[in-house]
């Protein structure tokens, strides 16, 4: 696999969200304000694939370590 990516010529990136808060803060909560900002215009849409009720929250993290979702899974709570 890892040939494959260098024969492509495709890069792999990661980067750490808790090293990004630690070092820039500002940004990380400007950024955070803006998507907030466009999901709630509807410009940003986040695909929900089911909503389990609590107590059933054993088996919503069954179906996410299978990735048997498209999408986020919510709890409902209440």
């Amino acid at each position: 696999m890892p040939g494959a990516l260098l024969y492509q010529n495709i890069s792999v990136v990661g980067y750490s969200v808790s090293a990004l808060v630690n070092s820039t803060p500002h940004l990380v909560a400007e950024t955070a304000q803006r998507v907030i900002k466009l999901v709630a215009e509807g410009v940003l849409k986040l695909p929900i694939s089911e909503i389990f009720p609590l107590e059933q929250a054993a088996e919503a993290h069954r179906r996410i370590e299978a990735r048997a979702h498209v999408g986020k899974l919510l709890l409902r709570i209440g």
